[in-house]
């Protein structure tokens, strides 16, 4: 799992997946008393990447719980566990507007309304083939990427 941007705050995952912690930007030297703003445990990802939308992060979980926490604060103030099987998740979870895509590696991606709270409001799948790249948004259409196939998934 990599750090991502978040505004003024670098949201950094941590021990494959055992925290992520939000560090303020600027300084130098040793800034890990001035900066770090919080740090989470339990929350964190080894695979998907962490996104975020205005003050909210959102991490897709290994197993395929979806963590939203408050990006200043570090709160958890959202979680929903998406339908499981035995496959994981090792695909970052892509944002278009409220809406979350977090793929499973069987294909399936879910998609979750992040306006207020999380909803998974769709299901999509493709017959079980082997995902573990994250899907790109390109120009409103969604590529997806298989073991086999590229996809472009469009209106």
């Amino acid at each position: 799992s990599g750090p991502v941007l978040a505004g003024e705050t670098l949201i950094a995952p941590y021990a494959r997946g055992g925290s992520v912690t939000g560090i303020k930007l600027g300084g130098s030297g040793d800034v890990t008393k001035s900066h770090v703003l919080w740090t989470v445990e339990g929350v964190g990802a080894d695979v998907p990447t962490p996104t975020f939308l205005g003050d909210r992060v959102f991490v897709c979980r290994d197993k395929g719980t979806v963590v939203e926490l408050d990006r200043k604060t570090g709160e958890a103030v959202g979680e929903v566990t998406v339908e499981k099987n035995r496959n994981g998740f090792s695909a970052s979870p892509i944002r278009a507007g409220n809406l979350l895509y977090v793929t499973r590696e069987d294909g399936t991606t879910f998609v979750l309304d992040v306006s207020g709270g999380l909803k998974v409001v769709a299901t999509n799948e493709l017959g079980g083939e082997f995902t573990v790249a994250t899907p790109v948004l390109v120009d409103g259409q969604i590529l997806l990427r298989t073991y086999e196939h590229l996809y472009c998934i469009a209106d």
